[in-house]
């Protein structure tokens, strides 16, 4: 037996080399697995012996006699019939066309084992998500008490970070201590001094003092020619605020008549673009005024002052809601009030027109009050507070500058004001530092619920005062009528 490499089956080789016919001397029998070929294989050894010739098609192999012919004639007959039986058998398969073909299809299940299996899938699914959830929320809740932890180790701050180390903050310091040793009697109350070392703290001490100075003394010494050609006693109070109030609102030349130079004054005019000082601070200044010969309500009324006290006379810087003016007593005793916005003489019935004056404003003395020299330099300080909250920001310093104010000037209400505004931002702070906390939770903090009560002090304080702003819109439209009244007037 060989292996046929082409075909890939076992054949036998039941011929010859050469001629393929069957010999007596050697049998070869062809094994048939159907079950009639089995009863022609059994049946030979009986009947007779067979060769059969090598053939394509095995039962069309040609069968010898070998002995008997009536045998070998019903052998034969039987095995045409066993043949004819067997090829009944098999069928011939056909040639598939694209018409008969059908693509086989997957076997259907049934619709209940379906639906069935549908659902078991839908409740692992479900399960699953459930199951993802509750890993979640448990992370959240691990990542939650930690937070919580931490805010509970964590120190708060009570107080701003200080800015002490910030450059612009040195001058600062400098200009507190040089107020505050006036408040202490260690040096003499100077008005112009005072004023220079705030607006020289503002300006990054770049401001000239020498400067300043020259421009204050040369407004001064055409008062004196003034009064030295009218003759006005320098102790006559009233008639030396005249003569003030003449220079800075009118237009005066006049020469000296020992010396011969002339001096030459032109008025100070309202500066009605940005008086509030919200674009540039320095509107607010006296250096500014020095400067540009314009000014605001403060300013204006500023250096009013520093040449009443440059003349050693008395005047007063008095507030009304969202103003300032001067005011000095006459000869008389009655006082005179300087309305240097429009360059007139008024009376407190005017001031009062406004109508943002309350009877308990009055009464505690935050409007239409005349300050002394200490209480207006304690009133300076808290300038300096806000121009350093503008410059550097807030800290410790700032409560402190507005305690010293307010310790010698408890009614000032710009630095009620401010310290109402730093209570305010400071509980803000720390309860910024706690997270979303409840007032419960804050009065449970002694240090959180003391800057609390603090602020509702201030508060209090405010409301109890009689302090009543005046509307940015209403001032706005009293200024208009003045610069009204002034181009009336100029006109004429």
């Amino acid at each position: 037996m060989t292996r046929d490499t082409k075909n890939g089956i076992n054949s036998r080789k039941l011929t010859r080399k050469t001629t393929g016919e069957c010999t007596n001397q050697r049998k070869e029998v062809l094994f048939f697995a159907d079950p009639h070929f089995l009863f022609f294989n059994f049946s030979l050894p009986t009947f007779g012996t067979f060769n059969f010739a090598r053939h394509s098609n095995p039962m069309l192999c040609k069968i010898k006699r070998a002995k008997s012919p009536t045998l070998y004639w019903a052998l034969c007959i039987l095995t045409v019939l066993f043949s004819i039986d067997t090829f009944a058998q098999i069928q011939t398969p056909q040639t598939p066309t694209f018409q008969q073909y059908q693509p086989n299809t997957p076997r259907q299940n049934n619709p209940n084992n379906r639906n069935n299996k549908q659902d078991q899938q839908n409740q692992k699914i479900i399960q699953q998500s459930q199951q993802q959830q509750n890993r979640q929320r448990q992370q959240l809740d691990e990542l939650y008490n930690d937070l919580h932890e931490d805010d509970r180790k964590r120190t708060i701050n009570y107080n701003f970070p200080s800015l002490k180390h910030l450059p612009q903050s040195t001058i600062f310091y400098k200009s507190y201590a040089t107020l505050d040793s006036m408040l202490r009697g260690q040096r003499p109350l100077n008005l112009k001094k005072a004023v220079y070392t705030i607006e020289n703290a503002y300006l990054d001490n770049k401001l000239s003092y020498s400067k300043f100075n020259n421009q204050i003394k040369y407004i001064t010494d055409v008062c004196r020619q003034k009064m030295l050609h009218e003759k006005i006693d320098p102790n006559n109070r009233e008639a030396v605020n005249m003569v003030i109030y003449q220079i800075i609102c009118d237009t005066v030349d006049i020469q000296n008549p020992k010396t011969k130079v002339f001096y030459k004054s032109y008025p100070y005019t309202y500066d009605f673009n940005d008086f509030w000082g919200r674009e540039d601070y320095t509107k607010q200044f006296v250096s500014k005024v020095l400067k540009t010969h314009s000014g605001q309500c403060r300013s204006l009324p500023l250096l009013y002052l520093i040449i009443a006290e440059e003349l050693k006379t008395e005047a007063f810087i008095t507030f009304s809601p969202s103003h300032t003016f001067v005011r000095f007593q006459l000869n008389n005793g009655n006082w005179q009030n300087v309305e240097l916005t429009n360059g007139r003489l008024s009376s407190d019935a005017w001031v009062l027109g406004s109508g943002y004056i309350k009877s308990e404003a009055l009464a505690t003395n935050i409007y239409l009050d005349t300050i002394n020299k200490k209480q207006h330099i304690a009133d300076l300080m808290a300038d300096l507070a806000d121009e350093y909250i503008e410059k550097v920001g807030y800290d410790d310093f700032v409560l402190k500058m507005l305690d010293r104010s307010m310790e010698i000037y408890p009614n000032n209400i710009i630095g009620i004001m401010r310290k109402s505004d730093y209570y305010t931002l400071l509980l803000k702070y720390v309860i910024d530092q706690k997270g979303k906390i409840n007032l419960a939770q804050l009065q449970q903090d002694p240090q959180a619920n003391d800057i609390y009560l603090k602020r509702n002090k201030m508060y209090e304080t405010l409301d109890n005062s009689g302090y009543e702003d005046m509307p940015k819109e209403k001032y706005a439209e009293w200024l208009k009528s003045i610069d009204n009244e002034i181009q009336k007037t100029s006109r004429k």
